[in-house]
């Protein structure tokens, strides 16, 4: 789940005060105005995301409606003679496939396609909003090392560039590539890249 250390003793916040949705997540941080970090090209002040399974999880995936665990999936129940018990080996349910997906899917190999196919939309969306995020920093580089540039509109791109990043990054932290909840995530990357799009237009605006 996603988390932060706040103060000299590093004291464990979950970040869910609004909600444990992105948008609420990261309202919270702006709130508080939290930073992880300082972005040596662009200069904004930029967040970290751990590794949120949980609240992608629980956004209304399928799965999660449908009420299955995740111990369903990643640690399936397996026999030793007459004695039946959970694999604590927890893995991938890709490796052991025929336990973790069979006993809810009849056709196993449809599942692992239809894994890969929704992992490979996710990767290439990931790396499309990585390009547009690059674009941004690029462009707002430039507009911090020219003279006579509007501030304000500077101040905007950083804040733009912070909010696309977290978003990203929402995703690229997270450990299913998508498949947890495709919908969710790809809809989050698809704002990320929306708004690195306007950090990388509202730099140029910025120039003299």
């Amino acid at each position: 789940m996603e988390y932060y250390f706040a103060g000299d003793d590093k004291i464990l916040i979950f970040p869910w005060a609004n909600g444990t949705r992105i948008e609420q997540i990261y309202a919270y941080y702006t709130e508080e105005a939290f930073t992880d970090w300082t972005h040596p090209d662009s200069g904004a002040p930029l967040l970290k995301a751990q590794h949120p399974e949980y609240e992608i999880y629980t956004a209304d995936s399928t799965h999660y409606t449908a009420g299955v665990s995740c111990a369903d999936c990643h640690m399936p129940y397996t026999r030793d003679g007459a004695s039946k018990y959970s694999d604590h080996k927890n893995r991938s349910p890709l490796l052991n496939s025929e336990a973790a997906c069979g006993v809810c899917h009849t056709d196993v190999d449809y599942v692992t396609t239809r894994v890969n196919m929704i992992q490979l939309q996710v990767f290439t969306t990931l790396i499309n909003t990585e390009d547009a995020i690059l674009d941004a920093i690029a462009g707002i580089k430039t507009a911090g090392e020219t003279s006579g540039v509007d501030e304000g509109l500077l101040t905007q791109s950083r804040e733009l560039h912070r909010e696309a990043q977290m978003y990203w990054d929402f995703v690229a932290a997270e450990n299913s590539m998508g498949f947890h909840n495709p919908e969710y995530v790809l809809t989050t990357l698809y704002h990320a890249t929306d708004v690195a799009r306007q950090a990388q237009v509202t730099a140029l605006q910025a120039l003299p």
